[in-house]
């Protein structure tokens, strides 16, 4: 399912949120805010010369993961289940640097 900005695999297992420079990226400051002062793990990975911040939740029924980061001033932030980055994932994020 795609609509605007945000794309959702059929299975619900990926969601991508992109908030452009010009619009209100209130709710992805206020989702960051709050797991960067949550109990859950959080990395920051270096892709594509990037750093990316992912938080690992492994607190809920379903475990998820949630990569933030930003691209030429746009902030994107990709959610998956599992608490895992694997190639795919790291795939989808290098992709963003490549074609801006």
């Amino acid at each position: 399912m795609e609509t605007g900005n945000s794309y959702e695999s059929n299975n619900g297992g990926l969601k991508i949120n992109i908030y452009l420079s010009n619009e209100n990226s209130s709710q992805r400051d206020d989702e960051y805010n709050s797991y960067m002062e949550s109990n859950s793990t959080i990395e920051i990975l270096n892709i594509s010369g990037n750093d990316i911040t992912v938080v690992y939740n492994d607190t809920g029924p379903q475990p998820f993961s949630i990569a933030f980061f930003e691209v030429n001033e746009d902030k994107i932030v990709i959610k998956w289940d599992g608490t895992n980055i694997d190639g795919d994932i790291k795939a989808i994020i290098a992709s963003f640097y490549e074609l801006n």
